[in-house]
């Protein structure tokens, strides 16, 4: 950052009439007060890598609200058979919803 610095000192030192063309870009960024020439401290590989890894994460909340959603559907039929053969499914169904639950607060 500092080189930076010394680049913004050097190019107010120096004769307007006679700076280069990144000198006189410089000049104008600055004096917009426009600081999008200096680096954000944030590589392209890293804004790449970051935005495959929310890729990521869309595609795993993608398929564990699948899944959740076929727990669901087997559970229903679970119930449905246990409802039949022992007469109610309530107490499954209670167990069902605190497991719920618990996965929301992780």
């Amino acid at each position: 950052m500092w080189s930076y610095l010394a680049m913004i000192i050097h190019v107010f030192e120096k004769e307007p009439t006679e700076y280069n063309g990144w000198e006189a870009y410089v000049a104008d960024r600055v004096n917009e007060k426009d600081t999008s020439f200096l680096p954000r401290n944030t590589a392209l590989v890293l804004q790449k890598a970051s935005e495959a890894n929310k890729e990521a994460q869309r595609e795993v909340s993608a398929r564990l609200a699948s899944i959740e959603a076929q727990n669901e559907r087997l559970l229903r039929h679970f119930e449905l058979f246990w409802s039949k053969d022992h007469g109610g499914g309530a107490a499954l169904r209670k167990a069902h919803h605190k497991a719920s639950l618990a996965r929301m607060a992780l």
